[in-house]
């Protein structure tokens, strides 16, 4: 093997090693973050009950959806009471 021939295997060897060296890095990264992930169990959220606000929360904006189309509908059918009085007169 011939100087050049064994420089470029070397070099091919060290960017494999580089390569090896920072997938390890970034599975040890990943590890621990996962070390320190804590997820929220439904006991959890039992604990602060945000279910009864939730409930609350999606009634008050259905009530609120249903007024608006209230008042919606209620200005189409004026518009359409105008539109036929000034047909008839």
């Amino acid at each position: 093997m011939d100087k050049g021939s064994s420089s470029k295997v070397y070099t091919q060897l060290d960017q494999r090693i580089q390569n090896l060296v920072k997938t390890k890095e970034d599975i040890e990264k990943r590890e621990a973050q996962v070390k320190d992930f804590n997820p929220v169990t439904k006991a959890d959220l039992e604990k602060l009950n945000f279910a009864d606000d939730l409930a609350k929360l999606k009634e008050i904006q259905r009530e609120k959806v249903l007024e608006d189309l209230s008042l919606l509908l209620n200005e189409k059918i004026k518009e359409l009471d105008k539109k036929e009085n000034e047909n008839k007169v």
